[in-house]
């Protein structure tokens, strides 16, 4: 399976630039608020679909729904001290030895060859249409031994929203993503409970994750997609209640393990790992996504400012999985540099033992 390995992030929202290395199968982003802690789940996000030319949009909705209104409406923001000559850059490299690199750039308008039809609006050649353009330039190969790139090979894509609304976006030819990512908001909806849910009775996992729920809340006994929404039920209580109702803790904790439980071959990025649940649910929670992301070859990205959590992640680590998981502490000096502090398995283990500070 194909990891990432090390990644770089310059000029993203708040990150001038950073560097992550020796990443892991499950990777703990700790750091105080508004030290960009979400902004590297962003940029994992980007570089895993840098084909997709509509994804710097979409990273706007996680923070604010509203933005789907218009979805070029503040791309803006996505750039370093909202200056649009910080083109934010990623680069990554896979444990397979793959290589990607992508930046993104603005223009004010475009030419549309044509007669184009975008979204049943007929475009006649040569017209200049005013619009909003984001390009995205990507660049892929093979990272030799000695550090080289190659076989590199380059692209370039657009998605640009017009003036009365419509959108287009260019189609890349020649790349395949090997790698996708999946992000969680710190916030759940029941749609997106049943959905994930769904995907794994199709896939023959639902006894797998009843026996997790239960052992979050003993008095469930079964969990049930119909039409409408999911369903649970609870011994003593003769109706079904859907998850809408249920508490966050159990809307959180089932929507991360179906997650967990039922992808291969992808990044799940989990921004605020703490948020709605309660803090006896932690070691429960750990020691289940560790052993799912090794057997189900998912890398895990999680986010969380609560050195409590840590410390249940610690109590979770063992000779079996403490090579599988480390902790970045994220800081920021005066200047604003940024910079990650990396601490493997047992370290960190080591450190919650014996009272050590972690650099936050």
């Amino acid at each position: 399976m194909a990891l990432y390995k090390d990644i770089t992030i310059k000029n993203f929202r708040g990150i001038s630039e950073l560097k992550l290395e020796n990443l892991n199968s499950v990777n703990v982003f700790l750091g105080k608020n508004n030290f960009g802690k979400t902004t590297i789940l962003e940029s994992v996000f980007l570089l895993s679909g840098m084909s997709n030319a509509s994804l710097p949009s979409r990273v706007n909705c996680f923070r604010d729904p509203t933005q789907s209104v218009n979805p070029l409406g503040q791309i803006d923001y996505i750039f370093h001290n909202v200056q649009l000559h910080n083109k934010p850059t990623f680069t990554g490299a896979l444990t397979d030895g793959e290589y990607r690199s992508m930046y993104i750039s603005l223009s004010n308008s475009k030419t549309i060859q044509g007669p184009i039809v975008r979204n049943g609006m007929i475009m006649s050649s040569e017209q200049r249409v005013n619009a909003i353009c984001m390009s995205i330039n990507g660049e892929y190969g093979k990272k030799s031994a000695n550090g080289k790139i190659e076989n590199k090979r380059s692209f370039k894509c657009d998605f640009c929203t017009y003036e009365n609304g419509q959108y287009s976006q260019d189609n890349v030819q020649g790349y395949q993503e090997v790698i996708s990512a999946q992000y969680i908001a710190s916030d759940t909806s029941a749609f997106q409970i049943t959905d994930e849910l769904s995907s794994l009775i199709r896939a023959n996992k639902k006894d797998e994750v009843l026996e997790l729920i239960r052992l979050f809340d003993q008095r469930i006994t079964n969990i049930e997609v119909l039409p409408d929404s999911t369903y649970v039920s609870f011994e003593g209580v003769d109706k079904l209640i859907p998850i809408s109702m249920c508490g966050d803790g159990l809307k959180k904790f089932l929507y991360i393990i179906t997650c967990v439980a039922g992808k291969k071959n992808k990044v799940l990025l989990i921004d605020e790992i703490d948020n709605g649940i309660h803090f006896s649910v932690y070691p429960l929670l750990w020691k289940s996504i560790i052993r799912l992301a090794k057997s189900n070859e998912i890398q895990l990205m999680i986010t969380t400012h609560s050195k409590e959590v840590l410390q249940e992640l610690a109590k979770s680590i063992n000779p079996e999985n403490e090579n599988d998981v480390c902790v970045y502490t994220i800081t920021k000096n005066k200047d604003d540099v940024m910079r990650s502090y990396r601490y493997d398995g047992k370290n960190i283990k080591t450190a919650i033992d014996n009272q050590l500070e972690l650099r936050d």
